[in-house]
Protein backbone atom coordinates (compact mmCIF):
# COMPACT_ATOMS: atom_id res chain seq x y z
CA UNK A 1 0.00 0.00 0.00
CA UNK A 2 1.43 3.41 -0.95
CA UNK A 3 2.59 5.50 2.00
CA UNK A 4 0.33 8.38 0.97
CA UNK A 5 -2.73 6.11 1.04
CA UNK A 6 -1.70 4.66 4.40
CA UNK A 7 -1.30 8.16 5.83
CA UNK A 8 -4.77 9.16 4.63
CA UNK A 9 -6.31 6.04 6.19
CA UNK A 10 -4.54 6.67 9.49
CA UNK A 11 -5.74 10.30 9.54
CA UNK A 12 -9.29 9.17 8.82
CA UNK A 13 -9.14 6.60 11.62
CA UNK A 14 -7.82 9.20 14.09
CA UNK A 15 -10.58 11.68 13.16
CA UNK A 16 -13.22 8.99 13.59
CA UNK A 17 -11.80 7.99 16.96
CA UNK A 18 -11.83 11.61 18.15
CA UNK A 19 -15.46 12.01 17.06
CA UNK A 20 -16.42 8.91 19.04
CA UNK A 21 -14.34 9.83 22.09
CA UNK A 22 -16.24 9.66 25.33
CA UNK A 23 -16.55 12.80 27.44
CA UNK A 24 -17.54 13.22 31.08
CA UNK A 25 -19.83 16.00 32.26
CA UNK A 26 -21.61 17.01 35.44
CA UNK A 27 -25.34 17.23 34.80
CA UNK A 28 -27.19 19.47 37.26
CA UNK A 29 -30.89 18.69 37.62
CA UNK A 30 -33.61 21.04 38.78
CA UNK A 31 -34.23 21.08 42.55
CA UNK A 32 -36.73 18.44 43.55
CA UNK A 33 -36.17 16.12 40.58
CA UNK A 34 -36.40 12.52 41.79
CA UNK A 35 -32.93 10.89 41.65
CA UNK A 36 -34.45 7.79 40.04
CA UNK A 37 -35.95 9.93 37.27
CA UNK A 38 -32.62 11.70 36.77
CA UNK A 39 -30.86 8.35 36.38
CA UNK A 40 -33.53 7.12 33.97
CA UNK A 41 -33.22 10.21 31.76
CA UNK A 42 -29.49 9.66 31.45
CA UNK A 43 -29.72 5.94 30.74
CA UNK A 44 -32.59 6.43 28.27
CA UNK A 45 -30.27 8.67 26.27
CA UNK A 46 -27.79 5.84 25.88
CA UNK A 47 -25.38 7.41 28.36
CA UNK A 48 -23.54 6.06 31.37
CA UNK A 49 -23.81 7.30 34.96
CA UNK A 50 -20.52 7.25 36.81
CA UNK A 51 -21.09 6.70 40.53
CA UNK A 52 -19.41 9.26 42.81
CA UNK A 53 -20.11 9.61 46.51
CA UNK A 54 -19.15 13.29 46.78
CA UNK A 55 -21.47 14.88 44.24
CA UNK A 56 -24.02 17.50 45.20
CA UNK A 57 -27.51 16.00 45.62
CA UNK A 58 -28.82 17.22 42.23
CA UNK A 59 -25.65 16.38 40.28
CA UNK A 60 -24.85 13.29 38.22
CA UNK A 61 -21.55 12.40 36.59
CA UNK A 62 -22.44 11.41 33.04
CA UNK A 63 -20.24 9.80 30.39
CA UNK A 64 -20.94 9.54 26.67
CA UNK A 65 -20.34 11.20 23.35
CA UNK A 66 -20.30 14.95 23.84
CA UNK A 67 -23.18 15.63 21.47
CA UNK A 68 -25.35 12.99 23.15
CA UNK A 69 -24.66 14.30 26.65
CA UNK A 70 -25.46 17.88 25.62
CA UNK A 71 -28.81 16.74 24.23
CA UNK A 72 -29.91 16.34 27.87
CA UNK A 73 -30.10 20.14 28.04
CA UNK A 74 -33.38 19.85 26.13
CA UNK A 75 -35.06 18.10 29.09
CA UNK A 76 -36.96 20.43 31.41
CA UNK A 77 -35.62 18.50 34.39
CA UNK A 78 -32.03 19.45 33.51
CA UNK A 79 -30.77 22.76 34.85
CA UNK A 80 -27.16 22.92 33.63
CA UNK A 81 -24.36 20.82 32.10
CA UNK A 82 -20.66 21.51 32.54
CA UNK A 83 -17.35 19.61 32.14
CA UNK A 84 -16.17 17.29 34.90
CA UNK A 85 -12.84 18.07 36.54
CA UNK A 86 -9.98 15.57 36.28
CA UNK A 87 -10.47 14.66 39.95
CA UNK A 88 -14.13 13.82 39.34
CA UNK A 89 -13.25 11.78 36.27
CA UNK A 90 -10.66 9.82 38.25
CA UNK A 91 -13.19 9.12 40.98
CA UNK A 92 -11.14 10.89 43.64
CA UNK A 93 -12.68 12.25 46.83
CA UNK A 94 -13.76 15.87 46.36
CA UNK A 95 -15.53 18.52 48.41
CA UNK A 96 -18.37 20.51 46.93
CA UNK A 97 -19.67 24.05 47.30
CA UNK A 98 -23.39 24.55 46.77
CA UNK A 99 -22.86 28.17 45.73
CA UNK A 100 -23.36 31.57 47.33
CA UNK A 101 -26.41 32.23 49.46
CA UNK A 102 -28.63 34.82 47.83
CA UNK A 103 -31.71 36.15 49.56
CA UNK A 104 -33.63 33.12 50.83
CA UNK A 105 -31.70 30.42 49.00
CA UNK A 106 -28.77 29.39 46.79
CA UNK A 107 -28.45 30.31 43.15
CA UNK A 108 -28.04 27.80 40.34
CA UNK A 109 -24.83 27.55 38.37
CA UNK A 110 -26.60 28.26 35.10
CA UNK A 111 -27.03 31.90 36.19
CA UNK A 112 -24.18 34.00 34.76
CA UNK A 113 -24.42 37.00 37.09
CA UNK A 114 -26.51 38.32 39.95
CA UNK A 115 -25.26 41.79 40.71
CA UNK A 116 -22.33 44.21 40.74
CA UNK A 117 -20.54 43.00 43.85
CA UNK A 118 -19.61 45.77 46.28
CA UNK A 119 -19.13 48.38 43.60
CA UNK A 120 -21.28 49.83 40.88
CA UNK A 121 -20.34 48.01 37.71
CA UNK A 122 -16.61 48.81 37.50
CA UNK A 123 -16.96 52.46 38.51
CA UNK A 124 -13.53 52.82 40.13
CA UNK A 125 -11.93 51.72 43.41
CA UNK A 126 -13.85 49.93 46.14
CA UNK A 127 -12.95 49.62 49.82
CA UNK A 128 -14.23 46.56 51.70
CA UNK A 129 -13.69 45.80 55.37
CA UNK A 130 -12.95 42.40 56.89
CA UNK A 131 -13.47 41.10 60.41
CA UNK A 132 -12.82 37.70 62.02
CA UNK A 133 -15.57 37.24 64.55
CA UNK A 134 -14.79 33.74 65.79
CA UNK A 135 -11.85 31.40 65.34
CA UNK A 136 -12.15 27.62 65.27
CA UNK A 137 -10.72 24.74 67.26
CA UNK A 138 -8.67 23.01 64.56
CA UNK A 139 -6.35 25.78 63.37
CA UNK A 140 -4.31 28.40 65.27
CA UNK A 141 -5.89 31.84 65.12
CA UNK A 142 -2.79 33.52 63.71
CA UNK A 143 -2.63 30.93 60.93
CA UNK A 144 -6.30 31.47 60.06
CA UNK A 145 -5.79 35.24 59.95
CA UNK A 146 -2.70 34.87 57.75
CA UNK A 147 -4.51 32.64 55.23
CA UNK A 148 -7.61 34.86 55.09
CA UNK A 149 -5.51 37.98 54.49
CA UNK A 150 -3.47 36.15 51.85
CA UNK A 151 -6.66 35.06 50.07
CA UNK A 152 -8.05 38.61 50.17
CA UNK A 153 -4.83 40.00 48.77
CA UNK A 154 -4.88 37.46 45.95
CA UNK A 155 -8.23 38.81 44.72
CA UNK A 156 -7.01 42.40 45.18
CA UNK A 157 -4.04 41.73 42.88
CA UNK A 158 -6.29 41.93 39.85
CA UNK A 159 -8.99 44.50 40.60
CA UNK A 160 -9.37 47.80 42.44
CA UNK A 161 -10.45 46.46 45.80
CA UNK A 162 -8.74 47.57 48.98
CA UNK A 163 -9.37 45.38 52.03
CA UNK A 164 -9.09 47.07 55.43
CA UNK A 165 -9.57 45.69 58.96
CA UNK A 166 -13.02 46.53 60.34
CA UNK A 167 -13.89 47.29 63.95
CA UNK A 168 -17.31 45.65 63.88
CA UNK A 169 -18.57 42.39 62.32
CA UNK A 170 -21.82 44.11 61.31
CA UNK A 171 -20.25 47.19 59.76
CA UNK A 172 -21.41 48.06 56.21
CA UNK A 173 -19.28 46.78 53.35
CA UNK A 174 -17.64 44.21 55.63
CA UNK A 175 -16.82 40.54 55.11
CA UNK A 176 -17.22 38.81 58.45
CA UNK A 177 -15.44 35.47 58.91
CA UNK A 178 -16.37 32.95 61.57
CA UNK A 179 -16.25 29.27 62.48
CA UNK A 180 -19.40 27.54 63.69
CA UNK A 181 -20.92 24.14 64.32
CA UNK A 182 -24.39 22.93 63.39
CA UNK A 183 -26.89 25.75 63.92
CA UNK A 184 -24.51 28.69 64.14
CA UNK A 185 -26.86 31.67 63.85
CA UNK A 186 -28.13 31.69 60.27
CA UNK A 187 -30.69 29.58 58.41
CA UNK A 188 -28.04 27.26 56.95
CA UNK A 189 -26.88 24.90 59.69
CA UNK A 190 -23.69 22.95 59.11
CA UNK A 191 -23.84 19.18 58.89
CA UNK A 192 -20.68 17.95 60.60
CA UNK A 193 -17.43 16.56 59.19
CA UNK A 194 -17.43 15.49 55.56
CA UNK A 195 -20.43 17.54 54.47
CA UNK A 196 -20.69 21.26 53.75
CA UNK A 197 -17.31 22.75 54.59
CA UNK A 198 -18.24 26.44 54.28
CA UNK A 199 -20.71 28.89 52.83
CA UNK A 200 -20.72 32.54 51.85
CA UNK A 201 -23.37 35.22 51.48
CA UNK A 202 -23.56 37.35 48.34
CA UNK A 203 -22.89 41.10 48.70
CA UNK A 204 -25.53 43.72 49.45
CA UNK A 205 -28.12 44.64 48.34
CA UNK A 206 -28.93 41.02 47.42
CA UNK A 207 -28.45 40.19 51.10
CA UNK A 208 -28.96 42.62 54.01
CA UNK A 209 -25.81 44.39 55.20
CA UNK A 210 -25.85 42.54 58.52
CA UNK A 211 -24.85 39.29 56.78
CA UNK A 212 -23.90 40.30 53.23
CA UNK A 213 -20.43 39.09 52.29
CA UNK A 214 -20.02 36.95 55.40
CA UNK A 215 -18.10 33.68 55.16
CA UNK A 216 -18.70 30.81 57.58
CA UNK A 217 -16.58 27.67 58.05
CA UNK A 218 -17.76 24.41 59.64
CA UNK A 219 -15.69 23.95 62.78
CA UNK A 220 -16.44 20.20 62.75
CA UNK A 221 -14.23 19.75 59.68
CA UNK A 222 -10.69 18.40 60.02
CA UNK A 223 -9.20 21.53 58.55
CA UNK A 224 -5.74 21.22 57.01
CA UNK A 225 -5.46 17.52 57.91
CA UNK A 226 -4.88 14.72 55.39
CA UNK A 227 -8.59 13.86 55.37
CA UNK A 228 -9.89 17.41 55.59
CA UNK A 229 -10.24 20.40 53.27
CA UNK A 230 -7.43 22.85 52.61
CA UNK A 231 -8.47 25.99 54.49
CA UNK A 232 -6.72 28.50 52.23
CA UNK A 233 -8.25 27.01 49.05
CA UNK A 234 -11.75 27.01 50.55
CA UNK A 235 -11.31 30.57 51.83
CA UNK A 236 -10.08 31.74 48.42
CA UNK A 237 -13.15 30.19 46.75
CA UNK A 238 -15.69 31.50 49.28
CA UNK A 239 -14.23 35.03 49.20
CA UNK A 240 -14.94 34.94 45.46
CA UNK A 241 -18.62 34.44 46.31
CA UNK A 242 -18.48 37.14 48.99
CA UNK A 243 -17.19 39.55 46.33
CA UNK A 244 -20.00 38.71 43.91
CA UNK A 245 -18.81 35.78 41.81
CA UNK A 246 -20.90 32.73 41.08
CA UNK A 247 -19.51 29.34 40.06
CA UNK A 248 -17.39 28.71 37.00
CA UNK A 249 -17.86 25.88 34.49
CA UNK A 250 -14.09 25.76 33.99
CA UNK A 251 -12.58 22.71 35.76
CA UNK A 252 -9.31 24.65 36.02
CA UNK A 253 -10.80 27.55 37.99
CA UNK A 254 -10.80 28.30 41.72
CA UNK A 255 -14.53 29.04 41.37
CA UNK A 256 -15.38 25.59 39.98
CA UNK A 257 -18.15 24.15 42.22
CA UNK A 258 -15.88 21.40 43.58
CA UNK A 259 -13.04 22.80 45.67
CA UNK A 260 -9.52 22.35 44.32
CA UNK A 261 -6.16 23.22 45.83
CA UNK A 262 -4.81 26.34 44.15
CA UNK A 263 -2.14 28.74 45.46
CA UNK A 264 -3.50 31.56 43.33
CA UNK A 265 -6.34 32.59 41.04
CA UNK A 266 -6.61 31.08 37.58
CA UNK A 267 -7.42 32.75 34.27
CA UNK A 268 -11.18 32.25 34.41
CA UNK A 269 -11.31 33.59 37.98
CA UNK A 270 -9.43 36.73 36.96
CA UNK A 271 -11.68 37.31 33.95
CA UNK A 272 -14.73 36.82 36.17
CA UNK A 273 -13.73 39.29 38.89
CA UNK A 274 -12.76 41.88 36.25
CA UNK A 275 -16.28 41.71 34.85
CA UNK A 276 -17.48 43.12 38.18
CA UNK A 277 -14.68 45.42 39.35
CA UNK A 278 -12.23 47.79 37.65
CA UNK A 279 -8.79 46.43 36.81
CA UNK A 280 -6.07 46.98 39.38
CA UNK A 281 -4.28 50.31 39.23
CA UNK A 282 -0.59 50.76 40.04
CA UNK A 283 1.69 53.22 41.79
CA UNK A 284 0.78 56.89 42.16
CA UNK A 285 -2.33 56.43 40.02
CA UNK A 286 -3.69 53.92 42.53
CA UNK A 287 -2.88 56.13 45.52
CA UNK A 288 -4.71 59.06 43.93
CA UNK A 289 -7.80 57.00 43.21
CA UNK A 290 -8.04 55.81 46.80
CA UNK A 291 -7.40 59.22 48.36
CA UNK A 292 -10.41 60.94 50.00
Amino acid sequence: MPLRTLAILLLGWAAGSAAEEQAVFVVEFQPGVDPALAQWLVLAGGLRVRPHLDLLPNHLLVEGQREEVLKLAGDSEVRHIFPASPALMRGEAVRSCAGPIIGDGKIGQYIASAGNGWGQAKQGPVTVGYFIERFGEKLPGDKVREMIVRALEEWARYVEIRFVPAEDAKAPHTLNFLFGKGDHGDAYAFDGPGGVAAHAFYPAPVNPESIAGDVHFDDDENWQQATGPDFYSVALHEIGHALGLLHSDDPGAVMYPYYQTFPKLQGDDIRGIRRIYARQCIGVECAMRYSP
